[in-house]
């Protein structure tokens, strides 16, 4: 551990290693998030689309072009919910993280009105 910074607190600890992963895991729910909106507001043209979720036209050229550094998680969620979304957050468990390597990550899934996950165009390939 030569090199990386421990933090510790609440009984965890965490090291450099560890925030790096946690803040991929943020930015890849920024953009599944932002990508989920703008599936919501497909069709509309950017001052429509501004102004149902309550941001300027700049700001919805920005998400368009991936640049979410304006947003973040919380505004993402709050907008998606004011479109009529009820938000849903499962954590679980990494089985024996320290065996398996397997490395946290987060998702987004999108149901219709009646239920139904919604499964985009790239997803099917």
């Amino acid at each position: 551990m030569r090199g990386e910074r421990m933090l510790v607190g609440e009984g965890l600890a965490c090291t450099n290693e560890g925030m790096r992963i946690a803040h991929d895991i943020v930015s890849e729910l920024k953009e599944q998030l932002a990508e989920e909106l703008l599936t919501l507001l497909d069709g509309w043209d950017q001052t429509d689309a501004a102004a149902q979720v309550g941001l300027r036209q700049p700001d919805i050229s920005l998400m368009r072009a991936g640049q979410l550094e304006r947003f973040s998680v919380a505004r993402l969620l709050r907008m998606i919910a004011n479109q009529g979304y009820h938000i849903e957050i499962a954590l679980k468990p990494i089985k024996r993280p320290t065996v398996t390597r397997e490395r946290p990550s987060g998702s987004v899934q999108r149901y219709d009105r009646l239920g139904h996950p919604v499964v985009l165009d790239d997803e099917e390939e």
